[in-house]
């Protein structure tokens, strides 16, 4: 077998785009955008009160989860699913090299419709602003520019949730056993270091770096067992 080849995960990647958002599909991505970020705005400044900051913080987030996620999420249908009697593990690319544009595409396409979706919804607010909230503001409160909490734990935390929904839709690729084992202590490392500092007073800050450290070692076991998931999906 080859070994892994930049150029052709760039080419496999390419071939998927075109296949969901070409042809013809370009005017149905735009209306989405619209759609997406104007039911977004609404919905956040219906649920959060009065408060500003809390609603930009919200529409962040909402916009974040659906430009990483669904299409972390739609990726993967695509590729497990034969569209167009095409099989995306029959075409002659490694599997090293499928795997890597899965991730690849979607921070492309995330990155895309979010960049979209935050010059929409940050349209809609600023004409939303002086009619909904009576908070006095400094000049115009943007959207990933200070008005929320900030871009890129939330990216980070959008992927991390993307890697282990992969490890789930793959369940069946690994044993009961195994898989369920690895749900439990996944959730109980988490818990434990909550329950240490009510349990034992320890301080907020060891449970920050603990659930970083956590997260980096979950994530590293994440790729590995989506990586052999999708290497027994492909035989």
């Amino acid at each position: 077998m080859k070994s892994f080849a930049m150029k052709e995960m760039w080419k496999f990647s390419q071939f998927q785009l075109k296949e969901m958002f070409g042809y013809g599909k370009k005017k149905a991505f735009i209306q989405l955008l619209f759609l997406r970020s104007f039911s977004i705005c609404v919905f956040c400044a219906l649920v959060s009160g009065e408060s500003l900051k809390e609603c930009l913080s919200l529409i962040e987030q909402l916009l974040i989860l659906l430009s990483y996620y669904f299409t972390f999420w739609s990726l993967v249908e695509d590729m497990r699913n034969d569209r167009g009697l095409i099989n995306k593990f029959m075409l002659p690319v490694t599997l090293a090299e499928k795997y890597v544009s899965l991730f690849f595409s979607t921070f492309l396409i995330g990155t895309v419709m979010l960049l979209g979706c935050a010059i929409l919804s940050n349209i809609f607010m600023q004409l939303a602003i002086p009619l909904l909230f009576t908070e006095e503001t400094n000049g115009p409160v943007l959207l990933f520019l200070g008005g929320g909490y900030g871009l890129m734990l939330q990216v980070v935390i959008a992927f991390y949730v993307a890697l282990w929904t992969l490890v789930v839709m793959l369940r069946k690729q690994y044993s009961k056993t195994r898989f369920w084992l690895i749900v439990v202590l996944c959730v109980l490392s988490y818990v434990l270091p909550v329950l240490c500092m009510y349990g034992l007073g320890a301080p907020k800050s060891i449970i920050k770096y603990t659930w970083s450290i956590v997260s980096v070692v979950w994530s590293i076991v994440a790729v590995v067992m989506a990586y052999k998931g999708f290497r027994k999906l492909e035989f």
